[in-house]
Order: structure tokens, then sequence, then C-alpha cells
């Protein structure tokens, strides 16, 4: 009886120390894909950042003087005004985590 009642505990134990290895392994998945996502958008921050820019020095330009511009400026800012940068979400971690079922996503808001 004892024997068993050891055993059990040490399975149990064996569990416990299993589900910390796994739940510290989908922590840290989580907290790369955040950072990617920071890193992504920071990116697409730059490139807007580049868009205003563009549509800024587009409002600059003065009409009667066009002809003093090269066409190759003009097209670069007319081109970087038409780009759309968009966040992609690559990242799955939590995808992934919240479609196993092993957490608990009815959260009440209260603290």
């Amino acid at each position: 009886m004892i024997g068993i009642l050891l055993a059990l505990q040490v399975n149990n134990w064996n569990q416990n120390r299993l589900n910390r290895q796994e739940e510290k392994e989908i922590l840290n998945n989580l907290k790369d894909d955040y950072q990617q996502a920071i890193e992504e958008f920071h990116f697409l921050n730059s490139l807007r950042n580049e868009i205003i820019s563009a549509a800024k020095n587009i409002t600059l330009i003065d009409v009667k003087k066009l002809d003093q511009y090269p066409s190759i400026y003009l097209d670069s800012l007319f081109s970087k005004t038409l780009s759309a940068p968009t966040f992609n979400n690559e990242s799955g971690s939590l995808e992934v985590l919240l479609t196993s079922g092993k957490v608990n996503c009815n959260y009440s808001g209260r603290h």
C-alpha cells in the first residue's frame, strides 16, 4: 500500500515537473513572438514615417516650378505614398496555446 502511494506521489511530482517545463517553453515562445511583433511594429512605423515625410514633401512642391524638380525625385515621392504597410503577425504561439485547450479564456476583467 505504501509502495503504491509512493509511486503515485512520484508520478504526480514527475507530471508537475513536465507541466512546468512545458509552461516555460510556452512562455518563452510567447515572449519571442511578442518581441518579433514589436520589431515588426517598429519597422512598419518607420515605413509609415517615410510615407508621411514623402507626402509632406509633395505638399511643399511649388507647382509653378515643377520643371525644376528631377522626375526621378517626384517619382520617388509619389511611389512612397502608394505603399500601405500592414502587420502580418506571422507568429502563432498564442493561437496554438488558445486552441490547445490548455488555457482558460474566460477572463472576467476583475482584479
